[in-house]
């Protein structure tokens, strides 16, 4: 357009050289000088209004006009409005005397803009769509601003002369408004890309914000460092003096702030609202109404005249408020405020504080139910006490610490109560369990503040009883707990009578494990009863009664390495949905030449601590590859098979590397071997599992945390490793149709490993009233005695070939 009109324009001036005179060309060279100086000008400028004032301050004076008024349309108000200006309607640098505005259609400069055509008007006495601005004039000449077909303004000149206009003039305003749009055309692209790549920096931000913001529901280690850290990516995208996060406690009846953060207050402190502060609480109205405010300076200024809100510090100037519910059905929400009145929120800061709350509740859900969790898996919902999990930790760390110092103050007592089963037997499980819970608490008050107190099942119970100075304060306790236990105990108007026996060891230098030494306690307790119950024994222990029967297996199991004594059973692991056989746990066996078949139970603790477990789990891979390989050319029917991989072995340097060459052996299906560790091989180096761990499963191989929710720290790290499937422990499943605690748990463990994608398998699955219970809570697979018990390898072969459709 820009090359037309300045064709055109030319075209004029040879015309007008043969028809006019010297001096008409001589003015016509003027206005060609003036055009070509305003198009190599407006190449330097980088906005319209510039251009414009250009045109008006430096080229409409050379072309011989009195007036010109430079016409931009505004979109919001749908009017074209004067922008810049030359004569009398401009008295000072960049001024406009003034300036009117004009709807499109109105006058001759809302037609031209309409109809997007010059108009010359030679007599506007004669023009009844005149508009007199600053003054009447005689003639006027309006050129629309085009960029694609469309109006975006006007170049309107008017003169005191009539027919003062020519088309020669009509010719140089056209190639002027050419250059105008074609400037307007650039810089409005230029404009676009810059906003363009603004948006997509602030996008990408953002998507970084919100990524760091779900990942820290998984990485952060509690609620607290959640909050700090979330503050910290808030940070990064909004500006706000002030961060606060609000829970409603129904049971306190008040608004609790677990996490503020103010700078005129000087940084991270907590408080809480009561209730009949409500109504005068920004924040309080927020959480009961569930709904967003956004309020401004001067919504919170009548707020505050009015005494509707608490103050803490200076007035805010902008404050945004959140509301937020979690799936347990908490409500809170999270706020910021700004005191400076620098910035001010609005709508787009209210869209990002909703995500910010959305993961503010995923995050009190996860750490709730991980809080369940652990606190379900280390006690007992009977009694309330700690389980065998929760004692045996407390009992590791208590003999780790007597290791260091070479002071043995550590006891542990085991009690069983006598005639417990008769109890039961007469008057019913619901008495029994009433019984359990009278006991906790009468051996519970025997008991000082930093005594472990556990139930291990049934009717026996362990306590653990550190820096004990002399053994006399040892047996005057299990003197106190006899006769608080020998008192009757009133129970739905039944008085019971029942006693305890109890055997006790104390931790010395041969007694290296927590198992070890319950195992100890537990004989005492048997021989407490062997002498009459309701009394305690001691358990007096030397290095070679400890010692004589680990080194007889030691030498019989290197024996059974060299000579290959194992072989391998397969447990079938189902689909609970249809019940079909997606794989087997490949299980240890020991063919031992005069004993017979002997179970891991009896020999994996010795071969761990001596080592030789490392040459067992390359005996089980090695066999287990061979089966697969057998069976994979023999079934068409897809398995896997999984292999336990001891914590031992996964610490060793070299154990990638041999377990390539191992598998390396044989022509394996990809994903048919999966390796199975336990959260002791995860705790024990977390750093070299999670890249051993991945290692593997670029590999192909499935990674499978066994029993899981008998521990607890798992729960810290289970996100940061890249685990396939979880396998709850048994001990919830079969109890899972009869305590709520376990159904919790299994419920929690599904939950967990959901929302991390990944699938789980409940061991031990005995009845069908709990695969039922599995099944309403859509577990993914099971394994146990209700379908199959550990099997050969035959059996395994025929049952995966009665599957093949």
């Amino acid at each position: 357009m820009e090359h037309e009109s300045l064709g055109r324009l030319l075209s004029s001036q040879s015309l007008s050289t043969n028809e006019q005179s010297i001096d008409a060309l001589t003015q016509s060279n003027e206005y060609l000088k003036a055009l070509i100086e305003f198009v190599t000008s407006v190449i330097h400028i980088n906005s319209v209004e510039e251009v414009i004032w250009l045109l008006t301050d430096e080229i409409i004076g050379k072309l011989g006009f009195e007036d010109c008024v430079v016409y931009l349309f505004d979109e919001s108000t749908n009017l074209l409005h004067q922008k810049s200006a030359f004569g009398a309607k401009n008295p000072a640098a960049r001024e406009i005397l003034d300036p009117i505005t004009l709807a499109p259609g109105e006058g001759i400069v809302g037609q031209c803009f309409i109809e997007k055509q010059a108009i010359l008007v030679a007599d506007t006495r004669l023009e009844r769509d005149y508009i007199v601005d600053d003054s009447a004039r005689l003639s006027e000449l309006a050129v629309p601003i085009v960029v694609d077909d469309k109006a975006i303004g006007v170049i309107d000149s008017e003169h005191s002369q009539s027919h003062f206009y020519t088309q020669h003039h009509l010719n140089t305003l056209d190639a002027i408004a050419s250059v105008i749009s074609t400037k307007y055309a650039n810089v409005s692209a230029i404009t676009r890309l810059e906003q363009t790549i603004e948006e997509l920096e602030e996008f990408k931000k953002l998507q970084q914000a919100i990524f760091d913001v779900a990942e820290l529901v998984y990485l952060s280690s509690s609620l607290d460092d959640f909050y700090a850290r979330l503050h910290r990516v808030l940070l990064r995208l909004v500006r706000a003096e002030s961060f606060f996060i609000c829970l409603f406690d129904e049971l306190k009846d008040c608004l609790e702030f677990p996490y503020c953060f103010d700078t005129e207050m000087g940084g991270v402190f907590d408080f809480c609202i009561e209730r009949e502060d409500f109504p005068r609480s920004m924040t309080a109205q927020v959480v009961l109404s569930q709904r967003p405010c956004l309020y401004q300076a001067q919504d919170i200024a009548n707020f505050f005249q009015k005494n509707k809100i608490i103050l803490r510090g200076k007035l805010p100037h902008s404050w945004l408020g959140i509301p937020f519910t979690t799936v347990d059905g908490v409500k809170g929400a999270v706020a910021i405020q700004n005191v400076s009145e620098e910035v001010a929120f609005t709508a787009k800061d209210s869209e990002l504080l909703v995500y910010v709350s959305h993961q503010i509740s995923i995050a009190l859900k996860r750490k709730n139910d991980e809080a369940l969790l652990q606190h379900l898996a280390l006690h007992d919902d009977l009694s309330g006490l700690a389980n065998r999990t929760l004692f045996l930790d407390r009992l590791k760390h208590a003999l780790s610490r007597d290791v260091r110092s070479q002071e043995f103050k550590t006891v542990i007592m085991f009690l069983d109560l006598d005639r417990f089963k008769l109890v039961n037997d007469a008057y019913g499980h619901q008495v029994g369990d009433a019984l359990i819970r009278a006991v906790s608490q009468r051996i519970g008050e025997c008991l000082r503040g930093s005594d472990t107190l556990a139930r291990l099942g049934g009717d026996e119970f362990a306590i653990l009883i550190e820096d004990i100075e002399q053994i006399e304060q040892v047996e005057q306790l299990a003197q106190r707990i006899i006769q608080a236990l020998n008192s009757p105990i009133l129970l739905d108007d039944i008085s019971i009578m029942t006693s305890a026996s109890i055997g006790i060891v104390q931790s010395s230098c041969h007694i290296h494990q927590a198992s070890e030494m319950v195992k100890l306690a537990d004989n005492a307790m048997y021989q407490a009863k062997a002498d009459g119950k309701g009394r305690f024994v001691f358990c007096r222990t030397d290095q070679e009664s400890l010692v004589v029967d680990v080194l007889t297996i030691e030498n019989e199991l290197a024996n059974a390495i060299e000579k290959r004594q194992f072989f391998l059973e397969y447990q079938p692991v189902l689909s609970l949905g249809d019940e079909k056989v997606v794989g087997f746990e490949t299980l240890i066996r020991w063919q031992h030449p005069q004993k017979g078949v002997i179970y891991p139970d009896f020999f994996i603790d010795v071969a761990e601590k001596s080592g030789q477990i490392i040459e067992i789990d390359k005996l089980v891979l090695e066999m287990a590859c061979q089966r697969l390989l057998i069976w994979q050319q023999e079934i068409t029917t897809p398995f896997y098979l999984n292999v336990n991989v001891s914590s031992n072995t996964l610490a060793t340097h070299n154990f990638l590397a041999n377990f390539i060459e191992i598998v390396g052996q044989f022509e394996l299906a990809a994903n048919t071997l999966n390796i199975e560790i336990t959260e002791r091989a995860l705790i024990d180096n977390l750093k070299n599992a999670r890249v051993l761990l991945r290692s593997l499963k670029q590999l192909g191989h499935k990674i499978i945390l066994d029993d899981f929710g008998t521990g607890y720290s798992s729960l810290s790290y289970l996100h940061q490793l890249p685990i396939d499937v979880v396998k709850i422990d048994r001990s919830f499943v079969m109890s899972i149709d009869e305590s709520e605690a376990s159904l919790s748990i299994v419920r929690a463990i599904i939950s967990l490993a959901n929302s991390l994608h990944m699938k789980v398998v409940a061991e031990g699955i005995e009845h069908d009233s709990q695969l039922a219970a599995l099944r309403a809570l859509h577990a993914h697979f099971g394994q146990g005695y209700f379908f199959y018990r550990p099997m050969g390898q035959e059996a395994a072969h025929k049952l995966l070939d009665s599957q093949v459709c």
